[in-house]
Parts: C-alpha cells; structure tokens; sequence
C-alpha cells in the first residue's frame, strides 16, 4: 500500500462538483449576517434630514420588541426635530422634543409631520 502526499495531487484530481458547494456556504453565511437589516439603497432613499419635524409612532405590542414598545411609548405622538443622524449598521436618528426631551429612533418609529 502506497501513501498518498500532497505533491501526489494535482489540480486535475478535485472534483469539480465540490466548489459549487463551497459557494452555497458562502451565500448561506452572507445571507446571515445581513438578515434583519435594511440594505443600503433602501436606507438613502427613505431618510429623514437634519432640522426635519418628525413624530413618534408606536406600533402594536405584538409587533415589535417589548422593550423597544415600553420605551417608545414614552414618547408617542410626541413632535420633534431631527439633530443627529447616526449612520452604523442600522441608521438611527436622535430627536429633540418641544419639552427639552431626547431619545434615539430607528426609522420605523418615525414619520414626517
């Protein structure tokens, strides 16, 4: 019985079948790390501006995450101007409210008055 070495390879002995099946994975993976997040595109097209008059909006309990509801809910209805735009993975946008209030929304809490 002979051993078999890495110089006994060549680039003619892998099986051409098995790349497709690398390429999955890296799709699988890249699918993952984006999932939940906006794409860019949609980000830049939907945007509020500085100094922008926006209102707070608070969805259904069971729609959305509890601690997002319960600290929404302190500012519903409420009106404000935009003053800081925070571009990380998910764009955020920090408002300050006619009381002298501050908070911190994501988009989609959000709608232009």
């Amino acid at each position: 019985m002979n051993q078999i070495t890495l110089f006994d390879l060549s680039n003619d002995s892998i099986e051409p079948e098995n790349t497709p099946v690398i390429e999955n994975e890296k799709q699988e993976i890249v699918s993952q790390t984006t999932c939940g997040l906006e794409k860019p595109d949609s980000i830049t097209e939907t945007s509020f501006e500085l100094d922008q008059k926006v209102q707070v909006i608070v969805s259904d309990i069971n729609s959305s995450d509890p601690e997002d509801y319960y600290y929404l809910i302190d500012f519903k209805n409420k009106r404000g101007f935009i003053s800081n735009i925070y571009n990380g993975k998910v764009k955020s946008y920090s408002v300050i409210f006619n009381d002298g209030k501050e908070g911190i929304f994501y988009k989609k809490d959000l709608i232009a008055t």
